[in-house]
């Protein structure tokens, strides 16, 4: 448990992200810890999540916790486009389709969307976090 608070606690400062969003940060640090490998004796080498198939952690190589990421806005008015900034928040497993993602956009209420996109060249290393 302290080690999931201080990963927790280095996220949110190093994004700079608000201390509101701190049940995101810990959902996306749990997870993340359930889907990989520790070197705790009992496991064996294996993943603490135990189903009897190696999960699958590609929705989470794509972005990193609080990366600015283009999402698609279907309810934007004419003028307006309809690529908006937001911020990546981690993976939406019980809503919509597979890869569904949590995002914060301008607004600061979190939604929920499969049509975002990374900005080419400010992609941040998610092993730093």
């Amino acid at each position: 448990m302290q080690k999931m608070k201080k990963a927790v606690r280095h996220t949110l400062e190093k994004t700079g992200a608000s201390k509101r969003l701190r049940d995101y940060c810990t959902l996306y640090h749990s997870e993340l810890r359930n889907f990989t490998a520790h070197p705790h004796f009992k496991l064996h080498g294996h993943t603490p999540y135990v189903t009897g198939h190696t999960p699958d952690i590609s929705e989470y190589l794509d972005y990193s916790w609080y990366e600015t990421v283009w999402y698609h806005d279907q309810d934007a008015p004419f003028p307006e486009t309809w690529r908006k900034l937001a911020k990546w928040l981690g993976v939406a497993h019980c809503v919509g389709q597979a890869l569904c993602y949590y995002i914060l956009p301008e607004s600061g209420r979190p939604i929920v969307r499969s049509t975002i996109q990374a900005l080419p060249g400010l992609r941040s290393d998610p092993r730093k976090y």
